[in-house]
């Protein structure tokens, strides 16, 4: 009876352990998705959760047939590393000391899993394992956050890289702390463990001199700048820095407190010298330009242009303005007497006296036009304005222009000038002047007349109010005979010497050259003419031989002198060709002449070298230009390339390759351009077998016997894909010494293919 109770009381017990058991089972099996058991040793397997096609081979296969036909389900990137998981016969060795093991792995529909291998049964005294319990679970959701967190980091990473290569340098700044911290990794000696305070004075003393410190002291100012900060959000400026010349400084907000004041920031920096270089050269050439349209070209005085703009500005209801008009007088006898070039020369005299006095006494000045001038004051008496214009007619005659046909036998100028009356129209002001100026000239010349205004009658008077009495310059006798003829033909023939005198001197490149019949010799060769090529006259008449023919270059030679000899024949004389500088380059220029009668008779050639280097410059840019424009069609860069001399020019990007520009920003050089063209854009598979192709050896040895050298590689495009990519290379023509080559892009379309002609 005893044994009996005993019986029931280890089956009751035994059926708590197994309910327990189950109970915990159940619970454990709602995490995983499928539950399996192996018996390791006796190769058998059975389901406790899940995994119907499992099951079901269990009841007639055993553990490594059950295996064999799971891993034949799941795609084939898992099935090597399931296959290495289940190694039973590796478990012992893989387990040691630990009761399960996990691993991820893609399941045949796509989803993440976590499988782990469980010890449910182990030789306790050698270790080995005889069973375990597979366990699976999805962990799909949980996998994709973990990826979408590792892409993020590697995006900020890849983000900061590409600041990195942007920007020069870049620092993290906590202003509460008084700490810096290098970002960029480029400058790290400069102010490794320095706190804030002392790394911004040094930087100061060392990047900047005092006077860009001074000019941009409210920008580098500490104290204030988590101030400016917190008004502006983002604070720049170009700065000039003694190491690396024009650099953008850039200092942006980074972290607030709960007030919202700037207690971290970033600053970068980033070189610009090239670029701002070339903007302060284009802003200069636009100021120029800007001057240029208000400048009269001959005199470099204000022009009519100019006139209009200070009209517009000027306010009628202010002060008194006075307007007078000046003229030379008989300037059309002048230019008949000396020549056009000794009238421009005059009207340059005439308008620097009347520039100087007009800055001196505050007032406006211009060419109105031909021998025409303006001169306007304001805010002074009629007195005032007749001084200022005597002291300039005064100015004028000191001078002592001979002008023989003049009236004093001096250049002068007739002078007339009115004043604005109330609020009279401004234009008939200036008619009134004209008035005056035309009464001047009509009673004698070299004077200064007022056109006043009768109170009663309302119409204007003239009043002449200064007549400066000069002596003639040159005095005539009718009655001196024979003598007196003589005495003006010396005369016609010294104002003739003066005239060739001044003509050859004022043109650039004035020659005067031997009889019309004898080889091209010299006779006379102006300064300006020698200083074109960078030589004195002596040195110029050496290094030709004294031959104009012999000046030019040996490859022109032969084929001007033949052309000289038909152009003396006919009368005509043309020619262009080439002379060699005393620094060694050359100059383009046009050679022409005229054939004149000297003092004795004797047929000369007049000749004037002009200088077109610039026009045939142009010419070939011209021409380049169409050419590239042409080819632009179909490519997507355009770039001339000298290896010889490690240099660069880009002609043209399209908007398609300005990404790939972006990384060509910090290159100098030609070699320099491909290193970091290679490294940032070229397919890493590729770079090894790019470089070698762009090398200057083989690049030219291509050239030389075919038309044009291609390279074909694969690029990263602007979404991080890889495309086909090819590029031209071809000789640039236009350049004799046959160094220069032009590198053409070939467009990409979106799948990589190139782009259909």
């Amino acid at each position: 009876m005893a044994a009996d109770n005993t019986s029931e009381t280890l089956k009751k017990y035994d059926d708590e352990v197994l309910e327990r058991s189950f109970q915990v089972t159940k619970s454990l099996t709602n995490v995983y998705n499928t539950c399996f058991n192996f018996d390791i040793d006796a190769g058998t397997f059975s389901s406790l959760k899940g995994g119907d096609y499992l099951t079901y081979m269990s009841r007639s296969c055993g553990t490594e047939l059950v295996i064999q036909n799971w891993l034949s389900m799941m795609p084939e990137r898992s099935v090597d590393l399931l296959s290495a998981f289940l190694d039973f016969s590796t478990l012992d060795k893989r387990m040691r000391n630990r009761m399960s093991i996990s691993t991820e792995y893609v399941d045949a529909i796509g989803k993440w899993m976590r499988a782990t291998l469980i010890v449910s049964d182990m030789d306790e005294k050698t270790g080995h394992i005889k069973g375990v319990t597979l366990a699976t679970e999805d962990i799909d959701l949980e996998k994709s956050k973990e990826l979408e967190w590792r892409k993020a980091i590697r995006d900020r990473i890849t983000l900061l890289s590409s600041v990195a290569n942007v920007y020069h340098s870049l620092y993290q700044i906590d202003f509460k702390n008084d700490e810096l911290k290098d970002l960029s990794a480029n400058q790290t000696d400069r102010f490794y463990g320095l706190p804030l305070h002392q790394a911004w004075k040094l930087w100061i003393l060392k990047d900047f001199t005092p006077e860009t410190y001074e000019a941009h002291k409210a920008f580098l100012k500490f104290d204030d700048a988590p101030k400016r900060l917190k008004e502006q959000g983002v604070i720049a400026e170009d700065i000039l820095t003694i190491p690396h010349g024009w650099m953008n400084i850039m200092v942006a907000p980074y972290k607030r407190d709960k007030n919202g004041n700037v207690v971290e920031a970033l600053i970068m920096t980033r070189i610009i010298d090239k670029e701002k270089r070339a903007e302060l050269r284009q802003a200069e050439a636009l100021r120029i330009a800007r001057e240029s349209a208000y400048l009269d070209g001959l005199t470099g005085i204000n022009n009519r242009t100019a006139l209009k703009a200070f009209m517009s500005e000027y306010d009628i209801d202010k002060a008194e303005m006075y307007v007078a008009l000046f003229d030379i007088d008989k300037f059309k006898d002048y230019n008949d007497t000396y020549g056009h070039v000794m009238g421009d020369e005059t009207l340059k005299a005439v308008a620097e006296s009347l520039n100087r006095i007009a800055k001196e006494e505050d007032a406006f000045c211009c060419r109105y036009g031909g021998e025409e001038f303006v001169l306007i004051t304001r805010g002074r008496k009629r007195e005032e304005m007749a001084g200022i214009l005597e002291k300039i007619s005064k100015d004028i005659l000191n001078k002592k222009i001979e002008h023989v046909k003049g009236p004093v036998g001096l250049v002068s100028v007739s002078i007339g000038f009115a004043e604005r009356d109330g609020m009279e129209d401004i234009v008939d002001t200036v008619r009134h002047a004209d008035d005056a100026l035309y009464y001047s000239k009509q009673n004698g010349r070299n004077r200064i007349t007022f056109a006043s205004m009768d109170v009663k009658s309302g119409q204007r008077l003239f009043d002449v109010t200064f007549a400066p009495s000069t002596r003639k310059y040159i005095a005539k006798d009718e009655s001196a005979g024979a003598k007196n003829e003589v005495d003006e033909l010396k005369e016609a023939l010294k104002i003739r010497s003066h005239q060739l005198d001044v003509v050859l001197n004022a043109i650039p490149g004035g020659i005067y050259t031997c009889k019309a019949t004898a080889p091209y010799n010299f006779q006379y060769v102006s300064k300006e003419a020698a200083e074109m090529f960078g030589y004195t006259v002596d040195e110029f008449l050496e290094y030709s031989n004294n031959s104009a023919v012999l000046a030019c270059i040996s490859e022109d030679r032969d084929t001007v002198i033949d052309l000289y000899k038909e152009q003396v024949a006919s009368g005509r004389h043309l020619l262009e060709y080439r002379i060699r500088c005393k620094d060694g380059s050359y100059k383009h220029v046009i050679d022409s002449g005229k054939k004149l009668t000297d003092s004795y008779g004797e047929e000369v050639v007049y000749s004037v070298y002009l200088d077109i280097t610039d026009e045939k410059k142009l010419e070939q840019m011209a021409h380049t230009s169409s050419a590239f424009k042409a080819l632009s069609v179909d490519f997507d860069a355009l770039s001339f390339f000298n290896f010889k001399e490690n240099s660069f020019k880009d002609f043209y990007i399209s908007d398609r390759y300005r990404n790939v520009a972006g990384v060509w920003r910090n290159a100098h050089s030609l070699t320099e351009r491909f290193d970091i063209y290679s490294k940032s854009v070229v397919y890493e598979a590729d770079q090894e077998r790019f470089n070698a192709m762009v090398q200057a050896d083989n690049v030219y040895k291509a050239l030389e016997n075919k038309r044009a050298y291609y390279i074909n590689y694969r690029m990263y495009k602007s979404d991080g894909s890889v495309a086909r990519a090819q590029i031209k290379l071809v000789k640039d023509n236009s350049d004799p010494s046959g160094e220069t080559v032009i590198m053409c892009y070939i467009n990409l379309d979106e799948s990589g293919k190139r782009k259909e002609e």
